[in-house]
């Protein structure tokens, strides 16, 4: 039986080895952002939020790492944040204490008890607090005592206060309506009272030696040290918040007369007027959450916080926008409890996020599977046809293809934060409306509302329906006391009205069954009923009396400790019906649960918690495999293990990087080290991983193009014109402390050489180098070069760019765009190279194929038919069964590696077996290996291995480059080598990348299956043609990308309609884009 996870739910920092390198993962602030700070050379920014606090590079707006405080109470309100001077260390004052952190390893340097805002010294080595009326100074580095100033006359009771020691021998106090200045040596101070000026914001700044205090509609400036009013202005909004920058003051006004907020900047000489906007707000409307803490930027600019988004103003432009990489979408604790989570069918789980968006998540594969557009909150029907998004209006939408079905308004007098479930057909929404009494249904053909039954009392907390829709039980409470009452929504009859309940009760249905659960905080119990059994009870007692899930098929319920105001528990108790514990999981990081949702046998759990991942445990053990995450607004995903290996769509993992030092590190320099495919499913199997070392791979390796001898000056890309046609380019690479392995040059995308040690020159100075001439191509031509060590780590690549100008040339068609993707156009008088090998009968008469020569034939043709509309000539080697040889393969390949020039298409299509040998490298396999008893021999001597393949990429000039593999994988021939799929993907993947060429393969598919046989073609092919014919064009154009796409949902739902082996294709893309078919 199917489940369905629903929580609208903060960048993950995840540290590998507890070393300085980390893994990032783009998350941002889980919780509203109540205070932040920018270094004093304005490089760093930080954001604090709840218990985290977010370290953020200024300049690329990205985060660089996360600190979870260690803080045990429930709640927690942040009320100061400091960097040291010298950016490694950050202190942040809380109402449970003060806590002075290192950034880069997240390791708690000291922790005070001081309960109001504190101030780091100049020299970052004391800490000072305002308590009372007085100051306390502790030693930064042991958090010890070391003395008081007394009767410093800032009352903490008339409003929050300020601290500031960025001068020497000098600490200014500062709360809503006085200051007082103190100095350290002599303990004297001097207060200026303005007790007529209660502000709602204050700022004291160091650089002027002046303090604003800000009223509801009132701004006042002084002069700190003599106490002086400098300027007074009125406004006729309210003043939501000010802060210093350079010589202005930023003003964040709420207009609620219409219903704006104003950000603007005023001069901070005279308080006149500079620039002023409205920003609209990123949930759209007015909050006291937004711009409750800023900081000024570099260059000028502004940050500020809107909820737990964080947005920039600049007013040199005079507009704001969200800022701050924060790619990871989010769930939404507040409506945890609001929907009703109904199992769906084929052990489908979908997801809402806040960007609009029900993902469709397969717990078979455990792969994201596809996004439905969803206005609102979704529920879903029980047989999961249906999802209705509950919003300004409720959206009732195909859940399998996202087409509208109807648009309905809310009933008068039903908000969408009620309770809707759908009926048992899903033709019908029952809408509580427990402040009325009663249960109204929703018809979604006609739109009509109409009351359903009549409760006997109001009722606001504890309500909840079964999954199939057939019964709804809620706690009511009336004079004569709390009932818990059941119905039945068929019959519309009350089956229980039993008194006894407490009003703050919560009520459960337990999964996809008909038990429920009733908790009771006071008695630290929850009982246990039957809607089919009424006579049956369970209670068990038990502090976690937060509901999170339930397995029906091993009777586990999942319970927790709720952590205040966060909608989740800090744990996960696994209780049998009996109420015995069976196993108990502690959150790690502040991440807390939202929910658990079981893989049908109960062995695997999946948890959705409050730092925007859902989380995958081992249900027995409580291991924890690795988190989900999902890009917002797309179907791009990453999986993270705890060993910081990842997973992923190429686009997903591409929002993932390293940082060291505070230096952002991409992640293709460590992409081989990392990238994992099939990462989850491996581990669930019992695959064991190492993590790697990676502060020992972060060995320096530089790179640098030098074009005709010119000397560059900066390392900026540099630009380059050409008139020859002819360039000669010098690759020079240097691996301090190591030595370079590889040095890679790409040509518009596309690899030129793949250098190894041998095949450059190494000079005295301990440097290496490769010489290039290079044919130039009409217009621009850019050259990337990458070096790699002997860790494979990568370097960051230079890149320069050379534009060929010659009159006799032809003027470059620029790249089309359809569906608003760029795509390069091909050459129509360039020629298309074509190698199309296809082997059904091998030597070996155990391997034949059935399908294999007929989708290598239906290519052929599809291809050599269609591909004419984008270019004139054809050139076909096609090589099938006794020609199929290791040799016979080999010919094909330098007949093109011949032939074909740098504006030409090459594509190459392979159907037969594929494995990986014990050297973990993907072959193809020829007709001629028979021999199973020495398979790893046959495949070294006559297999085509991804090595060989990787070489005729690089040796074929054609810029524009395809290769597709439907090699199956047959068990029972290679019963002693099961290929391992994911090891199959990451062959694939390094050499894509390596070549900067498309390759599209049919990972995880088994012999072709006899109930295929109407189709005539094995599944992987067969979707491949009926995108060739029309149905993967976008803007009647058939591209690369889109036949990846077309493959990527087609071949699933193909397998799955079939009941086939589950299959994905994978694909790999790092050059540009190409068309392949043009429609009429």
């Amino acid at each position: 039986m199917a489940r369905i996870l629903f929580f609208i739910l903060t960048i993950c920092t995840i540290q590998i080895q507890a070393q300085k390198t980390r893994l990032v993962i783009p998350q941002g602030n889980a919780s509203n952002i109540d205070q932040m700070t920018t270094s004093a050379d304005g490089s760093l920014v930080a954001t604090a939020a709840y218990k985290s606090i977010v370290i953020w590079d200024a300049l690329l707006e990205k985060q660089l790492y996360s600190l979870e405080m260690k803080i045990s109470n429930r709640e927690n309100e942040n009320i100061s944040l400091q960097f040291s001077s010298d950016n490694k260390n950050i202190l942040v004052g809380t109402k449970n204490g003060a806590f002075y952190y290192n950034i880069q390893t997240g390791n708690l340097i000291c922790e005070v008890s001081a309960y109001y805002p504190v101030a780091l010294s100049s020299d970052n080595q004391q800490i000072a607090t305002i308590e009372n009326n007085s100051i306390n100074i502790y030693n930064a580095l042991t958090g010890k005592y070391i003395r008081q100033i007394a009767g410093v006359g800032t009352q903490i009771d008339y409003g929050e206060s300020k601290i500031y020691w960025n001068e020497p021998g000098r600490i200014v106090t500062l709360n809503r309506f006085n200051w007082c200045i103190v100095d350290t040596e002599t303990g004297k101070s001097v207060q200026y009272k303005k007790e007529d000026n209660r502000g709602a914001s204050t700022f004291y700044d160091p650089a002027s030696g002046k303090v604003a205090i800000a009223q509801e509609n009132k701004l006042d400036l002084y002069d700190a040290l003599s106490g002086n009013l400098i300027k007074s202005k009125a406004f006729t909004t309210s003043i939501q918040y000010i802060v210093p920058s350079g010589n202005g003051i930023f003003v964040f006004e709420n207009d609620y007369e219409k219903h704006t907020n104003v950000v603007g900047l005023y001069s901070l000489s005279d308080l006149s007027l500079i620039k002023k906007t409205i920003d609209p707000t990123f949930y759209g409307e007015a909050s006291i959450y937004w711009a409750n803490s800023a900081t000024a930027l570099p260059s000028g600019k502004l940050a500020y916080n809107d909820f737990k988004i964080l947005k920039v103003y600049d007013p040199a432009t005079n507009s704001t926008r969200t800022g701050f990489t924060n790619r990871i979408a989010d769930f939404n604790a507040v409506y945890a409890n609001i929907v009703n989570q109904h199992p769906l069918p084929d052990s489908v789980f979908n997801i809402g996020t806040e960007d609009a968006l029900s993902r469709s998540f397969h717990p078979e594969t455990y792969r994201p599977e596809k996004i439905i557009p969803v206005e609102g909150v979704p529920i879903y029907s029980p047989d999961g046809k249906r999802v209705a998004g509950i919003g300004k209006q409720i959206t009732v939408a195909d859940n399998t293809t996202g087409k509208i079905i109807k648009k309905i308004p809310l009933p008068p007098g039903i908000e969408s934060y009620y309770y809707f479930f759908f009926n048992k057909s899903g033709t019908k929404i029952f809408i509580e409306n427990g402040m009325s009494k009663y249960i109204g249904v929703l018809d979604i053909a006609s739109g009509a509302f109409t009351k359903y039954l009549n409760t006997p009392d109001s009722f606001v907390k504890g309500k909840s329906a079964s999954s199939d829709g057939k019964y709804f039980a809620c706690i009511i409470p009336t004079e004569n006391g709390t009932f818990r009452c059941l119905y039945d929504m068929d019959s519309k009859k009350q089956l229980v009205q039993q008194a006894g309940e407490n009003g703050n009760a919560t009520v459960h249905f337990l999964g996809e069954s008909h038990y429920y659960l009733i908790t009771s905080v006071e008695k630290n119990e929850f009982r246990i009923y039957s809607a089919t059994d009424l006579t049956f009870e369970r209670k068990i007692t038990t502090s976690s009396m937060k509901y999170l899930g339930y397995n029906q098929t091993r009777g586990i319920l999942a319970m927790g400790r709720e952590v205040i105001y966060q909608g989740a528990t800090y744990n996960i108790s696994l209780f049998d019906l009996e109420g015995n514990l069976i196993k108990e999981i502690t959150s790690l990081n502040n991440a807390y649960f939202m929910g658990v949702q079981f893989a049908d046998d109960g062995k695997i759990m999946y948890t959705p918690t409050t730092q925007k991942g859902v989380q995958v445990w081992k249900t027995d053990s409580g291991e924890l495999y690795g988190t989900y995450y999902f890009i917002e607004k797309t179907n791009e995903y990453v999986f993270v293990s705890p060993e910081s290996l990842f997973d992923g769509s190429s686009n997903g993992m591409a929002e993932l990087y390293f940082v060291n030092d505070n230096t952002v590190i991409t992640l293709d320099r460590f992409f081989e080290r990392f990238y994992t495919p099939d990462l989850l499913r491996r581990k669930i199997n019992g695959e064991t991983f190492f993590p790697p070392k990676i502060d020992e791979v972060l060995k320096m390796v530089n790179v640098k193009i030098l074009y005709a001898e010119k000397q560059r000056n900066t390392n900026d890309n540099a630009e380059y014109s050409n008139s020859t046609g002819l360039a000669e380019l010098t690759v020079v690479a240097t691996a301090p402390g190591d030595m370079v392995d590889e040095i890679r040059l790409f040509h518009n995308g596309k690899a030129v050489n793949l250098a190894t040690r041998g095949l450059f020159v190494t000079h005295e100075d301990g440097s290496d180098s490769k010489k290039y001439t290079i044919n130039l191509l009409p217009g621009v031509n850019t050259f990337r070069a990458v070096a790699i060590n002997s860790q494979r780590t990568e370097s960051r690549p230079d890149e320069i760019a050379i534009t060929y100008n010659s009159g006799n040339q032809p003027v470059p068609v620029k790249p089309v765009v359809p569906g608003n993707a760029v795509v390069d156009q091909v050459d129509k008088n360039a020629t298309l190279h074509l190698i199309v090998v296809g082997i059904n009968q091998y030597q070996n008469p155990s391997m034949s194929l059935n399908y294999a020569l007929a989708d290598a034939t239906a290519f052929k043709q599809e291809l050599e038919k269609d591909v004419k509309s984008i270019i004139a000539n054809v050139n076909t080697h096609f090589v099938t069964d006794g020609l199929a040889n290791k040799q016979g393969i080999q010919q094909a390949f330098d007949e093109v590696k011949k032939s074909a020039e740098a504006a030409d298409v090459f594509v190459f299509y392979y159907a037969g077996h594929g494995v990986i040998g014990k050297n973990k490298e993907f072959y193809l396999v020829p007709n001629d290996v028979s021999d199973l008893k020495n398979v790893q021999a046959e495949l070294e001597q006559k297999g085509f291995s991804a090595k060989l393949l990787q070489q005729y990429a690089v040796d074929i000039q054609a810029r524009k480059q395809l290769f597709i593999l439907d090699a199956c994988q047959s068990a029972g021939a290679f019963e002693t080598m099961l290929s391992n799929d994911g090891d199959q993907q990451k062959s694939i993947a390094v050499v894509a990348r390596s070549t900067g060429t498309h390759w599209m393969a049919a990972s995880g598919a088994q012999q072709y299956a006899n109930e295929f046989s109407q189709l005539g073609h094995g599944a992987f092919t067969y979707v491949l043609l009926e995108a060739l014919k029309g149905s993967a064009a976008t803007d009647k154009m058939i591209t690369v990308n889109g036949l990846k796409s077309y493959l990527q949902q087609g071949v699933p739902e193909l397998m799955k309609k079939y009941s086939g082996t589950l299959q994905y294709p994978a694909s790999y893309g790092f050059g540009n884009d190409f068309p392949v078919e043009i429609l009429k």
